[in-house]
């Protein structure tokens, strides 16, 4: 792969509900969201966001266990699906992420984030048409996903698919101009092909 294949960093999107102006009352949102269990421990949104800020104060094992218990509650959350799947691909578990991130599709079938952490996970492990694939149902689900195209251009470019690749990088930066990463991997492909022009009006910062 070429440039623009190492645009893409494999950390898959950890997706929660927090509400930054009740976090700011609080000394951390850990402390909050406990809290907020003291009063519904049946909440499934409250594990759910205990689970995130458990992962954002480096304690995984915690998340984890917030998250099954999200998911006990309310066995279609499918964002404890994929935040799950996130913390055991960073603990290195790649099948089983794979799992669960299928599971966060199977309940919700338009769950854009799983689809393109999927892609995320098979572009890691140079799948680079699988990874595509899973790029292209995102897109699917959400036609206006800047990122998504971004990221399929990448696994296309990946894949030696040079013409699709900065197709799907114009048109992130159509739906959304000010895409720097797009466009640093339109600007790499069209430089690698000789064929360099200016960026068109609306592409500018």
């Amino acid at each position: 792969p070429h440039g623009a294949a190492g645009a893409v960093v494999v950390t898959l999107v950890l997706l929660g509900i927090v509400a930054r102006n009740q976090v700011e009352t609080w000394q951390s949102s850990v402390t909050l969201f406990e809290h907020a269990l003291k009063k519904t421990s049946n909440s499934y949104v409250a594990h759910t966001n205990l689970g995130l800020a458990y992962v954002n104060a480096g304690m995984d094992d915690k998340a984890l266990m917030h998250y099954k218990e999200a998911i006990r509650i309310k066995p279609d959350n499918a964002r404890a699906y994929n935040n799950i799947a996130a913390v055991l691909f960073r603990k290195g578990k790649r099948e089983e992420a794979v799992e669960y991130l299928e599971k966060a599709v199977v309940v919700k079938p338009d769950f854009v984030g799983s689809y393109n952490n999927l892609g995320l996970i098979y572009f890691g492990g140079k799948q680079y048409d699988v990874s595509a694939r899973y790029f292209e149902k995102a897109i699917e689900v959400e036609p206006a996903y800047a990122e998504g195209y971004n990221n399929l251009g990448v696994a296309y470019e990946a894949a030696g698919k040079r013409e699709e690749a900065m197709a799907c990088f114009r048109r992130a930066l159509a739906l959304n101009p000010r895409f720097q990463r797009a466009r640093e991997n339109l600007v790499s492909l069209i430089k690698e092909g000789g064929d360099f022009t200016p960026a068109a009006p609306g592409e500018t910062e």
